[in-house]
């Protein structure tokens, strides 16, 4: 592995990590006033998801 982007969302924090390789670079948590629905988090990740896959799909293919 090159490197790697984690997202992990729980109930009551988010965690965001950033590989390169085996060494982590970058760690980052949020903590959440309340428990994060189910519904939210869905919406959480599939923004990262559809967000993530523009910038992939630019990398690759450019502005066409």
């Amino acid at each position: 592995m090159l490197a790697e982007v984690r997202l992990v969302i729980a109930p009551k924090e988010a965690r965001l990590t950033i590989r390169h390789g085996e060494d982590v670079v970058e760690d980052e948590v949020w903590k959440f006033e309340g428990p994060m629905s189910r519904t939210e988090a869905r919406e959480l990740a599939e923004v990262a998801f559809h967000d993530t896959y523009d910038l992939v799909q630019y990398a690759v293919h450019g502005d066409s």
